[in-house]
């Protein structure tokens, strides 16, 4: 579950609880993000997120435990797994493991994800409460671009000659700035290297320095939780 935005952003559905299939579970979750690694991933105390592959397969993230005895440190995904029995799964009667799995499935990437509205998401669907913060960001952006585009060229106009650069033109350069939120970039640099001038000051280096720029990825912050619920198969 992304803590963003409630989303499910990856599920595993097994016979046991083994750790490889938590790890399949991450690698999934990694798949659809464009390998964007979570800034936290918290679970609970089980030994599948204890054990030696675990904390391999983790090394890049920062992992958070529920306290002993502390449920409520991992209240989102169970409060999930309340949801996916009591609306879905416990009105049905599953006969094995793949009607079991194409059960999840039709809940939870055909309803969930798109549907079914959350008031943490400001009663609108995980995937509608992303696209609309990603929209927002992107407006509140184009304007600042405006005026930094006025800055720069009032900055041109009182500015030393020897500082000028003659190429000083728009590119649709794609970057991230610290969030991850895609935006426009301009480019301000001479033969020479960035000129004095470029006045991009964003917490992550100039447009011009950028090299194998990322993609956008789902979220601005991925907090992953894990868990894991049974399920009755009669």
């Amino acid at each position: 579950m992304d803590i963003f935005s409630r989303k499910i952003v990856a599920w595993e559905l097994s016979n046991t609880l083994e750790t490889v299939h938590v790890i399949n579970a991450i690698r999934k979750a990694l798949y659809k993000t464009s390998g964007v690694i979570p800034r936290i991933i918290h679970t609970d105390r089980g030994v599948q997120y204890t054990s030696d592959a675990y904390i391999r397969e983790t090394s890049g993230m920062q992992r958070s435990y529920s306290g002993k005895g502390n449920p409520w440190d991992n209240a989102c995904i169970e409060s999930f797994h309340a949801l996916i029995k009591r609306e879905w799964l416990n009105r049905l009667r599953i006969k094995n493991f793949n009607h079991a799995y194409k059960l999840i499935f039709e809940y939870i990437d055909t309803y969930y994800n798109t549907r079914r509205i959350h008031s943490h998401c400001d009663y609108k669907s995980p995937e509608q409460y992303e696209r609309d913060y990603y929209r927002l960001k992107e407006s509140l952006f184009d304007i600042a671009v405006w005026f930094a585009i006025i800055a720069i060229k009032k900055f041109q106009k009182n500015c030393p000659k020897s500082w000028q650069s003659t190429n000083l033109v728009p590119r649709k350069d794609r970057a991230q700035n610290s969030l991850g939120v895609a935006y426009t970039g301009f480019h301000d640099c001479n033969s020479n290297g960035c000129a004095p001038q470029c006045l991009w000051n964003f917490p992550e280096p100039c447009v011009c320095h950028r090299r194998n720029l990322p993609t956008r990825h789902s979220a601005p912050e991925i907090s992953l939780i894990l868990g894991f619920t049974p399920i009755d198969i009669r």
